[in-house]
């Protein structure tokens, strides 16, 4: 009999429950607010096409402005022509900004979806220790007295 507890003891793992609220306090305060990954994917593919967007825009007002100094540079006074050199120069330096922030935006969406990677696989044990949470605090109402549905049903008292 002994050998078949001690084997039984072996197999089957020891699961501490002792710590569950320490446990479940930590997972709210690193789940609650944050994306599931589907969501950090949308929010990567939004930031995304904002700053694709933006360099394109860019793009082509430099193409825009290229142009008119290509084929109008005979007919331009020499003031306006140093004028638009240096809105092309204004907007290719503009480019540049809004190419490194599309970097930037491209590397925290990835980092971001990530980690709530990371957290997705928190989220099942987290549920869990939620919903034991809320059958705690209904049983401790019904004990007291207290009814769930009449304090939604009823959120105030008027006094006349």
């Amino acid at each position: 009999m002994s050998k078949v507890s001690t084997q039984q003891e072996i197999t089957t793992p020891i699961v501490d429950e002792s710590s569950w609220k320490q446990e479940l306090e930590q997972l709210d305060r690193l789940l609650t607010g944050r994306l599931t990954e589907p969501e950090a994917k949308e929010y990567a593919n939004t930031e995304l096409a904002k700053h694709d967007g933006v360099v394109h825009t860019i793009e082509k007002q430099i193409a825009r402005a290229e142009q008119v100094l290509t084929e109008q540079s005979a007919f331009l006074p020499r003031t306006e022509k140093k004028s638009l050199e240096n809105r092309i120069e204004s907007l290719q330096w503009d480019l540049g900004v809004a190419r490194k922030k599309r970097e930037q935006s491209i590397l925290k969406c990835g980092a971001g979806i990530k980690a709530a990677k990371d957290a997705d696989k928190l989220r099942a044990r987290w549920q869990q220790l939620r919903r034991r949470q809320q059958g705690l605090d209904e049983a401790r109402g019904v004990a007291r007295g207290r009814k769930r549905e009449l304090s939604v049903s009823m959120p105030h008292r008027f006094v006349g």
